[in-house]
């Protein structure tokens, strides 16, 4: 099962880097009332800080990212609301099981995207971090929704943007949708999985995700010892 093309014409670290930035490191200051900007600012930093130290621990023990990931990925991106947008209408008539299952398994393989890319790019990362700028954001204090606009220096020449939408939610702002060269994630993959539920219904999707999933889990699994001859 693929992805969407969702990147097509950037180099595979800057996809990856593009992607990690979605889904990363709250930032170790974060507050309450810290800015959506800020809050980005911080997330980028903190991940590139966190794979400048980790790097070589998670090349050798890839379980190293999954536990950061666990730990530290769900509390900043809302996961259930990006599900939901991404099943769009099927959503309506997918049956309670199936909406769990879905949110489930759709969690699952976007986090092992981006464990994945974490212990394949970490260098490549790190790299282009400092070409990355964050314009100002005009916010009044009522808002419940924003969009942080990010602009990434390309070793090529250019700027890559990349625009993160998140809504507050319980005082805390969660990011929900990134739109990465005007090309949103959440409507590629609604796109995307609409075409294959049209094809073979969700079950099949759901099915078709898990396992993706579960060979994800064997082929990260650390191989076992070898026990010396005689």
């Amino acid at each position: 099962m693929r992805g969407p093309a969702l990147y097509q014409g950037l180099s595979a670290p800057v996809k990856v880097l593009l992607c990690l930035m979605t889904m990363s490191a709250p930032p170790a200051f974060a507050e309450p009332n810290m800015s959506p900007r800020d809050l980005v600012k911080g997330i980028t930093q903190d991940l590139v800080t966190a794979l400048q130290v980790s790097r070589d621990e998670i090349r050798r023990n890839p379980a190293l990212a999954r536990k950061l990931a666990d730990d530290i990925v769900l509390p900043h991106v809302d996961l259930s609301l990006i599900a939901r947008r991404v099943l769009g209408r099927h959503w309506r008539t997918a049956s309670v099981g199936q909406r769990r299952r879905f949110t489930h398994e759709f969690s699952e393989f976007l986090i092992n995207i981006y464990v994945t890319a974490m212990v394949t790019y970490a260098d490549e990362i790190v790299s282009l971090a400092d070409g990355i700028r964050y314009p100002a954001v005009r916010l009044a204090p009522e808002d419940k929704r924003a969009s942080v606009r990010t602009l990434i220096s390309m070793a090529a020449g250019g700027q890559a943007e990349v625009v993160y939408r998140l809504h507050r939610r319980r005082g805390s702002w969660k990011i929900h949708d990134v739109t990465i060269l005007g090309v949103s994630f959440t409507l590629t993959y609604r796109n995307d999985f609409s075409r294959q539920i049209a094809r073979s219904g969700l079950d099949h999707l759901i099915e078709q995700l898990a396992a993706r999933n579960r060979k994800t889990q064997r082929a990260s699994r650390p191989a076992p010892d070898t026990l010396p001859e005689g």
